[in-house]
């Protein structure tokens, strides 16, 4: 009725999950909890993946932090297969790491989650000193991002640990990509999935 009309989310099915290639950017927003005492850090990461093979990813990041500014830096995690913990506690340098998961849950925990309901991963051993924990499935869910500049809402399962943690995590043994998070000392959430401007052809 005169009225432009409003887009409906798409459903992102598992058959069409995001693909995770060179030139993808996730924008995430986040908080961390530096002090109890004071109010969280805001963040803003935007992340550039620019290596992928079996098992591994590479990719640059940009952290702008509402107390301390802006930090940048570029992570290479070699066995995603094999990552026994998030450990999102991010250096403005260029690091690689064999055993930290940061942005995914390994393949074999996704499915692990999906068809039995339980599996095992650390969350935190920097700050809070976890050992592996049991992480439980709630249920499957829609979650709503902007994709290429439209809305999509995609495939997931929610789950719980028993430190009390939320993850939302992306339906795709190809793709764990976690898309909320909710810890003791940090959260973060994915807004946007898109191309970054240095994407090579």
């Amino acid at each position: 009725m005169g009225g432009a009309a409003q887009a409906q989310p798409v459903v992102i099915s598992r058959d069409a999950a995001v693909v995770q290639q060179v030139g993808t950017r996730y924008v995430y927003e986040s908080y961390a909890v530096v002090h109890p005492l004071q109010p969280p850090v805001r963040e803003r990461y935007e992340v550039d993946l620019t290596e992928i093979w079996p098992g591994g990813v590479s990719f640059k990041y940009r952290v702008e932090q509402s107390v301390i500014g802006t930090d940048e830096g570029i992570q290479t995690l070699t066995s995603l297969d094999d990552c026994s913990s998030l450990d999102p506690w991010w250096e403005p340098s260029e690091t690689a790491f064999d055993d930290r998961c940061e942005l995914w849950v390994p393949p074999k925990v996704l499915r692990e989650l999906v068809t039995t309901g339980t599996s095992y991963l650390s969350v935190d051993k920097l700050v809070r000193r976890d050992s592996v924990i049991r992480w439980e499935r709630v249920g499957f869910v829609h979650f709503l991002v902007t994709r290429d500049g439209y809305p999509a809402m995609l495939e997931s399962i929610k789950v719980r640990t028993t430190r009390g943690d939320e993850f939302v995590i992306l339906a795709d043994p190809k793709n764990p990509l976690i898309l909320s998070a909710k810890s003791t000392h940090f959260s973060w959430t994915l807004k946007e999935i898109g191309r970054s401007g240095a994407a090579s052809e």
